[in-house]
């Protein structure tokens, strides 16, 4: 078991590399697409749970990232409050295992409108709460899943407002072009 540990750790170390890039505003230009021999080796699930909570293919989530850690300490000296929690948001794809600790999710990432370029931000017609999906992905452990989030699809209607305060999303970037497409790609296997 040691050397399939390794193994694994190995094909996710590029997956490291990037979620580290991502939290420093700069995003390798790859697609993280599982492996053929990562999906031989890896029985596929629909869900996984952490704790109470049910993932499915499908759910938007909010993933950690490693500016969570410091607001949890944050939060517990009492200079962060809950609303300001750093976390992304990714729309799961698939569901990995090779056992019961070994679960990863692949992933289709969200952007927010700070996370683009600034070229791509300069008509600054964003709302509040709007959120970007991309073509970008990664295979993240299922243990960086925080909640499910509830985010509203607009892309399909020009005249669709989002609730107040609702997370919505109605563009889509094109991570390889660095652009946005309208061709809103949903990506699955």
């Amino acid at each position: 078991m040691a050397g399939t540990k390794k193994k694994t750790r190995n094909r996710l170390k590029g997956t490291k590399k990037q979620t580290q890039n991502r939290s420093k505003g700069t995003k390798k230009q790859t697609q993280n697409r599982p492996s053929r021999k990562f999906l031989q080796d890896h029985e596929g699930y629909k869900s996984f749970f952490l704790g109470k909570t049910k993932f499915c293919v499908g759910d938007t989530i909010s993933v950690a990232n490693p500016d969570t850690v410091k607001w949890q300490q944050d939060t517990q000296d009492g200079k962060a409050g809950a609303d300001d929690q750093p976390t992304w948001a990714a729309r799961i794809i698939s569901i990995f295992a090779m056992d019961r600790v070994h679960v990863y999710a692949w992933v289709q990432w969200f952007y927010s409108p700070s996370d683009l370029p600034e070229k791509a931000r300069a008509d600054g017609s964003f709302g509040k709460q709007e959120l970007i999906l991309s073509n970008h992905t990664d295979l993240i452990p299922a243990q960086s899943a925080i909640d499910i989030l509830q985010v509203e699809d607009l892309h399909d209607g020009a005249d669709n407002v989002p609730g107040d305060g609702m997370l919505h999303w109605k563009r889509f970037w094109d991570f390889d072009a660095q652009e946005f497409s309208s061709d809103a790609t949903f990506i699955s296997l």
